[in-house]
């Protein structure tokens, strides 16, 4: 079952936008973990685009949940 939105559209798609968070002060390594498991990158990232303008206001990326700890992920 889908969750409702109150934003209406006919995209199937839905894009988050959220700040970075890095694993360490002085890295440039992103923090990905939660609670109960880590999101693991997976794919090419794309470029999000404006429709009328074509220009870049993004990164669109696919990441897939792993339940556990990163070395013993299911």
């Amino acid at each position: 079952m889908l969750a409702d939105s109150v934003i209406r559209f006919n995209d199937p798609e839905w894009f988050f936008f959220t700040p970075l968070d890095f694993k360490y002060s002085n890295s440039k390594r992103f923090n990905r973990t939660t609670e109960c498991g880590f999101w693991k990158p997976t794919g090419k990232d794309r470029d999000i685009r404006t429709c009328d303008t074509n220009i870049v206001i993004g990164t669109k990326k696919t990441l897939v949940y792993y339940k556990g700890r990163v070395s013993h992920g299911v």
